[in-house]
């Protein structure tokens, strides 16, 4: 999986991570989408005890606009749900309007703005959003 992410991120991503940022381990979760057998898309976090956090997710941009982003973010929640995580945590660039309608629209609340997170006027929106169980619903709601 780390490096079909970061092959994604190559292409997707203006500063992308190395591949050894992957960990495969209990902590993270990695979830990829695919079309016609080619991975185009993914989301990786961590669960500690009950919290999560999405640390990455991108989509090829020849495939973007497709619902992709909605589609691999609710499998992310999912995942964590079923890991006990009962919250969900994310940093996106204020500035990114395309990401942060899709994570309002998935449930999530911006909690504060870290000014200059990202250097001069490149802000950082900390957003949250609960996991409602029960797993009958497929852990969130």
């Amino acid at each position: 999986m780390p490096v079909e992410f970061h092959t994604i991120e190559i292409e997707a991503v203006a500063d992308p991570w190395q591949v050894d940022a992957f960990a495969c381990d209990d902590l993270h979760i990695g979830v990829s989408g695919e079309e016609s057998g080619l991975a185009v898309c993914f989301a990786y976090g961590s669960v500690i005890a009950d919290e999560a956090e999405l640390l990455r997710i991108a989509t090829l941009p020849a495939y973007r606009s497709r619902g992709l982003g909605h589609e691999i973010l609710s499998r992310f929640l999912r995942q964590a749900a079923t890991r006990g995580a009962s919250v969900v945590f994310l940093e996106v660039e204020l500035d990114n309007t395309k990401a942060r309608r899709l994570y309002e629209r998935m449930g999530f609340a911006t909690t504060y703005v870290r000014n200059n997170y990202y250097g001069p006027g490149r802000h950082a929106a900390m957003m949250r959003r609960e996991l409602k169980f029960p797993a009958s619903q497929g852990g969130i709601s």
